[in-house]
């Protein structure tokens, strides 16, 4: 066969591959051009993945069904649940969620099934699409390839929600939010996981503080990337700061530096059940210089009034922990009753000067070379130093105690750089008969851990106890 032959052959097949994956490419994507342009939160959840993450069987998984959507089948959901399902958030403040269509007749039987029970509006047919309201406030858009929903939204801003959200169906990639660096973010092997460009001047005042605290001051600083798992009677969020500015990577270096890898070797000094049990690996002198630049200051210069603080702070090299008995409302020595303090000592030159601590108003009691009792006016402390370690507290030290949960976390809380444990109904205990109002499985939680694995990357994980399966009793419970 002649080369001109060959060429002319080649032509249509070339041109067919091209074809081919040109429908594919665009068929799988084509749903995403819908994300705005100026998205600064956006989430991704793979439904299949999710749910077989769940660990349901067959009759939990069609229960689940029912529940969320009120049909048998997920055929007659009519989304493509194979797809991952987006969810996001516009500078404008509009939210919305973006999801592949599998079969618009299925969606809009489904959406008709709602609007019999009053939950969603008739369907009608405009500018291309099929459009409904779901609960008064809700904009919903679909055709047989793609589906929206934006808002919330009444009156008059509901026709303008409406003119946006034709002008994102129409998008083509190159205007699509589908570009954007948060978007490139999402991890596409969890089964729920997001990313947010964080707007601190929209965030609560303790929030924005400690994003600060991490050098970010606006959305360009910084993303913040979240993700969401189960596991039997565990639900663990994680958090990571995605460093974008110079400063945020400088105040992610200075902590690398700063908090160590953790030994793990204090949670035996833990009472059974402490409300709040918090731990990280300091330097001394570098500690000290940062409680000289926060409201501890006073408490510090308080306590170097009775014994040398500084000396005694300077000399910690190792874990650190603190357990509160309770939350103090302030920083000053009334606060010392509830907290315990347990640190590891690289000396204890700090005791040569023990003879002259005390002061006319406090009296420092030597109850061994290494021992002492603060008394004063509300209850005694103790303080001293065992097997290199310094200890503060309303009691001597107790090694060897009986927590059974830091003793099941032991071999994770080696490594990380931060690590807390609170008891969840020491935590809700103060909103009284108000419990009543949260969820039940929320009053049946045990722990909540918080945890930063190295700079910037943390975990929130809330604990049910034994046997209990967090997703069933939030998904499936009455």
């Amino acid at each position: 066969m002649s080369k001109n032959k060959l060429l002319l052959l080649s032509i249509p097949t070339s041109a067919i591959v091209a074809v081919l994956v040109y429908l594919l490419m665009g068929q799988g994507s084509s749903y995403l051009n819908a994300l705005p342009q100026d998205v600064v939160a956006v989430a991704r959840l793979n439904v299949a993945d999710f749910v077989d993450g769940l660990d349901f069987n067959e009759a939990e998984r069609k229960q689940l069904l029912v529940r969320c959507a009120q049909v048998d089948d997920v055929s007659e959901v009519g989304l493509d649940l194979r797809r991952p399902i987006y969810g996001f958030a516009s500078q404008k403040g509009d939210f919305g969620v973006v999801a592949a269509v599998a079969d618009d007749d299925a969606l809009s039987r489904l959406c008709k099934n709602y609007s019999e029970k009053g939950q969603v509006s008739e369907i009608v047919r405009q500018r291309g699409y099929n459009w409904t309201v779901v609960k008064g406030q809700w904009l919903l858009a679909f055709d047989s390839k793609k589906a929206l929903m934006m808002g919330p939204a009444v009156g008059d801003a509901q026709d303008q929600l409406r003119s946006e959200m034709v002008r994102l169906l129409s998008q083509d990639s190159d205007e699509s939010g589908e570009g954007k660096p948060l978007f490139k973010r999402l991890k596409s092997g969890e089964a729920l996981t997001a990313v947010v460009s964080p707007e601190p001047e929209l965030l609560p005042s303790p929030v924005r503080s400690l994003l600060g605290y991490f050098g970010v001051h606006s959305a360009a600083d910084a993303l913040l990337s979240l993700s969401l798992e189960f596991d039997d009677e565990e639900l663990e969020v994680k958090a990571d700061v995605l460093a974008e500015s110079d400063e945020t990577k400088d105040v992610l270096r200075e902590m690398e530096s700063a908090l160590r890898p953790l030994k793990g070797q204090l949670a035996r000094y833990a009472s059974a059940t402490p409300p709040i049990w918090l731990t990280a690996n300091v330097q001394g002198r570098v500690l000290l210089d940062k409680l000289r630049q926060t409201s501890a200051r006073g408490l510090l210069v308080a306590f170097n009034l009775v014994v040398d603080a500084d000396r005694i702070v300077e000399s910690f090299d190792g874990d650190l922990a603190v357990e509160l008995s309770q939350i103090p409302s302030s920083l000053d020595l009334s606060a010392l009753s509830n907290v315990s303090l347990t640190a590891k000592v690289a000396s204890t030159d700090f005791l040569s000067k023990s003879s002259s601590w005390g002061n006319a108003w406090i009296d420092v009691e030597k109850l061994s070379d290494k021992a002492f009792r603060l008394n004063w006016e509300t209850a005694p402390l103790y303080f001293g130093v065992e097997d290199d370690v310094f200890y503060l507290g309303a009691h001597p030290l107790a090694a060897g105690s009986s927590n059974a949960h830091l003793a099941d976390e032991a071999d994770d809380i080696a490594g990380k750089r931060f690590f807390a444990t609170a008891e969840v109904p020491a935590l809700l205990s103060p909103l009284g008969p108000k419990k009543n109002l949260l969820p039940s499985v929320v009053c049946r939680l045990e722990h909540l851990d918080v945890a930063m694995e190295k700079p910037g990357e943390f975990s929130l994980r809330v604990t049910a106890p034994k046997g209990t399966n967090l997703a069933k009793e939030i998904f499936l419970a009455p």
